[in-house]
């Protein structure tokens, strides 16, 4: 019989043994068989081997397959729980673009050519095409569309028609374009503060100062809005029969002399009767040319060259006794033609020459433009709150600026306030869905 002091020795020995055999059902099924007869004491008869190691080999694959289980269950557990968190944490994904016939500056900006067009081609297949000189941003890209914002001149929109619609809003100064499928020209000119629309095929939904409620303009239809006139829909010279092709985006329907029309925005907001050849009694004008405006050149796309004639002058000379129109000119041809200095010193002109004016207002929201694209956030947000104390017909997307800065650099809690004041001063305007993600209303 053995002493306790050697069965305790022999079984620590042993538990140590099996401890290393974990791993191995056969190892482990032996140990504990030489447990058993080392315990006992006794001569294992010819059965009792057979009888040990089947109980130690069947107790061992029962709690093998026990862990199994229980380790099949944590792993489906756990890849459920991973399944939900990468449903849910995953970012979505946003529309991307490309431009074509023009670089790309920061922050989206495009400016096509004088004398050529640049398209911006989306990955959804939508297009918009700027004419010669016009310039735009892309300003946000979104999961179904983008949202994409005119500085000057016009743009041919088409957007693909797509399963659960499309999403898409075209800015033209304070006026947004909601577009889910269709296709229209846009223009804008930021002198005289007018957009005109012609629509072409779909419908669109535009919200600006003189349509608080929106207007729904559908295809067959012109909307002009801004400047003098107010607002005024009719009836289009285009349709969706009669769309241009991509060659020539602006082409409408020959007339009785087999002439193309020109129903481009840009010629429509530049339309005017000192531009016509003839007098009101019929006579011909003068024939010498007019000399063009600054605006005018800008328009056309002659940045470099307002910017030559400023600088002939003298640019403090100039800053000192150009007329409001003038400044603002030379501040867009200095902002498209990269004279940062200039653009800036124009509008500060404006703004200390021809304080209380709408285009002093409209100084404020562009110098807010620029100090957020230089990364000023401060001198940003307290431009875009001038612009609004002032009344601008740039305050709601002053607002807008400043409730997505304010989120930026200081979280969702401080830009809650500015989003609820932007829902229920434009419940439909640009920033509208923006503003909903950040309210808890």
């Amino acid at each position: 019989m053995k002493s306790d002091r050697e069965i305790v020795s022999k079984l620590g020995a042993l538990v140590r043994e099996s401890a290393d055999e974990e791993a191995d059902v056969a190892a482990d099924g032996a140990a504990r068989s030489r447990f058993l007869a080392e315990v006992t004491g006794k001569r294992a008869t010819s059965r009792a081997p057979v009888v040990s190691r089947w109980v130690a080999t069947r107790w061992t694959a029962s709690r093998w397959a026990a862990s199994r289980w229980a380790a099949m269950g944590l792993a489906a557990a756990f890849a459920a729980g991973l399944a939900l968190v990468l449903l849910f944490a995953r970012p979505k994904r946003t529309i991307d673009f490309v431009v074509e016939g023009a670089p790309v500056a920061s922050g989206g900006f495009v400016l096509a050519q004088p004398t050529a067009p640049a398209t911006v081609r989306f990955s959804d297949g939508s297009e918009l095409r700027l004419g010669p000189g016009s310039s735009g941003r892309v300003t946000e890209r979104r999961e179904r569309g983008a949202r994409f914002s005119l500085e000057r001149g016009e743009v041919h929109v088409h957007v693909t028609k797509r399963e659960g619609g499309a999403d898409y809003q075209l800015e033209a100064g304070p006026y947004s374009v909601k577009v889910t499928g269709t296709e229209f020209d846009l223009g804008w000119d930021p002198s005289a503060q007018k957009m005109h629309l012609v629509l072409l095929e779909g419908s669109v939904h535009v919200v600006g100062p003189e349509t608080q409620d929106g207007v729904a303009v559908r295809a067959g239809q012109t909307l002009d809005v801004g400047g003098r006139e107010g607002l005024h829909l009719s009836a289009s010279t285009a349709s969706s029969a009669s769309a241009p092709s991509p060659s020539s985006p602006h082409a409408g329907p020959p007339d009785a002399s087999g002439e193309l029309p020109s129903t481009s925005p840009s010629a429509a907001l530049s339309a005017s009767p000192s531009s016509s050849s003839a007098s009101p009694g019929g006579r011909e004008s003068d024939p010498t040319p007019r000399k063009q405006s600054w605006a005018e050149r800008v328009a056309a796309g002659d940045f470099e060259g307002v910017i030559a004639e400023a600088e002939g002058r003298g640019i403090d000379a100039t800053l000192g006794s150009a007329s409001v129109g003038d400044l603002m000119a030379l501040a867009d041809a200095a902002r498209y033609g990269g004279k940062g200095s200039v653009a800036s010193q124009s509008l500060k002109a404006v703004r200390s020459r021809f304080a209380g004016t709408k285009a002093a207002s409209t100084s404020a929201f562009l110098l807010g433009r620029m100090a957020e694209d230089a990364g000023n956030t401060s001198s940003a947000l307290s431009l875009y709150e001038t612009c609004m104390a002032e009344g601008s017909t740039f305050s709601s997307e002053a607002l807008g600026r400043r409730m997505l800065l304010v989120k930026r650099t200081r979280g969702d809690d401080a830009a809650r306030l500015l989003a609820d004041q932007y829902l229920t001063s434009y419940p439909k305007g640009p920033y509208a869905d923006a503003a909903r993600a950040l309210s808890k209303r």
